[in-house]
């Protein structure tokens, strides 16, 4: 895996708060957890995978929506 990764999921971490209804005044706590986790990432021992599913493992900890993708 390389960097690319790590700035994919940066990109993506507004879509998910907002996929998750995250409340607003839980994103700035959310995004920086979220954002320490990626930066700790060690790059030769990870899957994008792996990485994905660990970081939507903790925005749903935050989130009381059960499915994001039914409507």
């Amino acid at each position: 895996m390389n960097y690319e990764c790590l700035i994919c999921q940066v990109k993506s971490l507004q879509q998910r708060l907002e996929k998750y209804e995250i409340p607003e005044e839980k994103r700035d706590h959310v995004a920086g957890e979220l954002l320490k986790e990626i930066a700790s990432i060690d790059l030769e021992n990870s899957f994008s995978s792996e990485i994905t599913r660990n970081l939507l493992v903790q925005v749903k900890n935050y989130s009381t929506v059960n499915d994001p993708y039914r409507k």
